[in-house]
């Protein structure tokens, strides 16, 4: 009977550590969540992106992203597109945003086997001084087994933190001068005159493009109208 007792006690012990042994060796593997670093001018905004390791298995949890609110504004929250919810906002104390303080919390619909963007948190750099660090502190962290079992992941998940590194303005010139405008000046057309017609028709007829015809001609018909007076004054005087 003694000896049957101790069976079923190492029995039991043997089952008992099969159970606590199985989540740890589930959850071996160390999981990371972190956040991107990003860089900008003062003035823009900023996108960070916050993203769970491979093969994590994880089916919910929750985070709070710490910043500066005097050089960052929160701007906005945008669930990633993992098959799952995801919600972020200013974290409330005592019913209040408070800024300084980005809480996430997300939920799959399954389990996380590939690496994945829970979400995107905007900023608004207000100081154009300095970097400005982003600090990852998480909150919650469960992972599932095939067989629906919880593991607590807080113990193996690593946060990895950011930075908004801050650009100078541009104040290069352009290397190439605006192209000017071609200057066009209207052209200038002088009206052409036609040169007269040198000469008439008898001209031509007599020495075409020159104005010997004209006196050689006159000449002629003078001459002819003088003989025919010559020659009337005589036959005038001999009757």
């Amino acid at each position: 009977m003694k000896k049957l007792t101790k069976q079923l006690a190492a029995l039991l012990c043997a089952v008992l550590a099969l159970a606590l042994l199985l989540p740890a060796a589930f959850a071996a593997e160390p999981v990371t969540v972190s956040l991107s670093s990003v860089s900008g001018q003062k003035g823009q905004t900023v996108t960070v992106d916050v993203t769970i390791s491979a093969n994590s298995n994880a089916g919910n949890g929750s985070m709070i992203v710490s910043y500066d609110p005097a050089k960052l504004e929160f701007v906005s929250f945008k669930a990633g597109t993992f098959g799952g919810l995801a919600e972020g906002g200013l974290m409330l104390e005592n019913g209040k945003a408070t800024p300084g303080k980005v809480s996430i919390a997300f939920m799959a619909s399954g389990t996380l086997q590939e690496e994945t963007m829970l979400g995107q948190v905007s900023f608004k750099i207000l100081d154009g001084s300095s970097t400005i660090p982003l600090t990852l502190a998480m909150q919650e962290l469960v992972a599932y087994t095939p067989e629906g079992a919880e593991t607590d992941l807080m113990d193996t998940v690593k946060a990895e933190n950011a930075s908004v590194s801050i650009q100078a303005p541009d104040t290069t010139r352009p290397t190439t001068e605006p192209t000017k405008p071609v200057e066009t000046k209207p052209v200038e057309t002088k009206p052409t005159t036609e040169k007269p017609t040198e000469g008439t028709t008898a001209e031509t007829a007599v020495n075409p493009g020159t104005g010997e015809g004209l006196s050689l001609a006159a000449c002629a018909a003078l001459a002819a109208a003088a003989g025919a007076a010559i020659l009337f004054t005589r036959k005038k005087r001999e009757a």
